[in-house]
Parts: C-alpha cells; sequence; structure tokens
C-alpha cells in the first residue's frame, strides 16, 4: 500500500475505535446468529457469568506496510489449543482492559508494553467458553521483533493490514456448526485462516476504518 494510503487508513482506524470502554457495545449477536437461545441455555451459556478478557489487535508499522499480528495457541495449552487469535487473556484484579490486553501480549509474544500505543476498542464479543473479549487495537513499533512464549504460542502471523481489512477478502462459508448449517465469515493469507470471534474482530475493524473521519495529509500520524 502506498504510504499516504496507509497513513489516511491509520487515521480513519484512530477515529474509528476512539472512545471509552463505557461506549463499548456487548456483541450477543455473534452467537444469537449461530446457535439459539434454547441451545445456548442447554450449554449453561449466561451473559451475566462471563469473565472479563482482553486481546491486543497489534497493528504493527513494517517499513514495507503496516500488518496485522496474530498467533497460534499452543497444541498443549487448555483452551482454544491450535487457534489462530489475537494475544490476550483474562484480566486480572485490579487492572484494566487495555493493561490486560497489553501484559498479556507482551507475555506472549514480546510485544513491548512501554512502546505501544492503544487507539481504543472494538466492541466486546462473548464466548461459549465463558469470557467477554473486550479488543483494544494498538500500534506496534515497525522494529518489533517477535519473541513467542513456547508454552502458550505455537506461531506467530503478520498478514498485511490492508489485505485483512479489505471487505472482499472476507468470505462467508457454510459450516456445520450448532443446530445445523450456519454462514460464518472466514478470512485466509497465505494458508492462515481466520474463523470465529477472530474474524469477527477484523470484519468490526474494517467497519470501523470505512467509517473513521478522512485523514488529510498535514493532521496524519502513522507514528
Amino acid at each position: 500500500m502506498h504510504a499516504l494510503a496507509e497513513r489516511a487508513l491509520l487515521a480513519r482506524i484512530e477515529a474509528g475505535v476512539a472512545r471509552s470502554e463505557r461506549e463499548v457495545a456487548f456483541r450477543i449477536g455473534d452467537l444469537t446468529r449461530v446457535f439459539s437461545a434454547e441451545a445456548l441455555a442447554q450449554q449453561g451459556f449466561s451473559a451475566a457469568a462471563l469473565r472479563p478478557a482482553a486481546v491486543l489487535v497489534p497493528i504493527v508499522l513494517r517499513p514495507s506496510g503496516a500488518t496485522l499480528l496474530l498467533t497460534r495457541r499452543a497444541s498443549g495449552v487448555p483452551l482454544r489449543a491450535g487457534d489462530v487469535v489475537f494475544p490476550g487473556g483474562v484480566a486480572h484484579a485490579g487492572e484494566s482492559l487495555i493493561e490486560t490486553a497489553l501484559r498479556e501480549a507482551e507475555e506472549e509474544v514480546g510485544i513491548p508494553a512501554a512502546r505501544t500505543r492503544p487507539l481504543g476498542f472494538l466492541d466486546a464479543h462473548p464466548t461459549l467458553i465463558g469470557f467477554r473479549i473486550q479488543p483494544v487495537v494498538a500500534l506496534v513499533p515497525g522494529d518489533f521483533v517477535a519473541a513467542p512464549d513456547p508454552r502458550e504460542v505455537d506461531a506467530v502471523y503478520e498478514v498485511p493490514l490492508a489485505f485483512a481489512l479489505e471487505p472482499a477478502n472476507h468470505r462467508v462459508v457454510s459450516v456445520s456448526w450448532g443446530e445445523g448449517p450456519r454462514d460464518v465469515t472466514h478470512i485466509e493469507h497465505a494458508g492462515v485462516g481466520l474463523w470465529g470471534v477472530t474474524a469477527s474482530i477484523v470484519m468490526e475493524l474494517s467497519e470501523r476504518a470505512s467509517r473513521g473521519a478522512p485523514a488529510t495529509t498535514s493532521s496524519s500520524n502513522s507514528t
């Protein structure tokens, strides 16, 4: 992507996610589009009982073009083993969800919290395994070198930001899930496939980037 176009995209993203935690919506529709209320009840789902968690949506400002960083969960972890996800985890007592996202990203892949600039929030996502996941969008310096913790991460991927946010690359596929076939979004780049909450997060980032205020050349800043 041309440098000016990328700066404009980053400015639109920043404008689209710049809001407080109080303004964040809860995307329960992500589950109810797939599972009926009866099926959710049978699985013991309760929105009120969800544990707060956060993921970092890291935009790495590489000289060759901004990327989205994702990880493949280690095969030995108890939850979501082998899934491609954003780095994150459960909130600790007394910390904000931004602090949770930064801490987990530093622990999992070495993203330096002190050099990472949070931009804002996407909507919160429920999961069937009992978490309310809050995505935190942030800019990461382009000289960052991943240092994955092998206890938690099997692989680190970087998907070009422009590719990830291009609606034409968001495919709807039918899968057998819940009470029968359901249409779900699938995003794939170089053999790396994104599904579920991860794909929903990328789609919302794309939507907010398209709605964000256009940047002027003088005010654009890719840090």
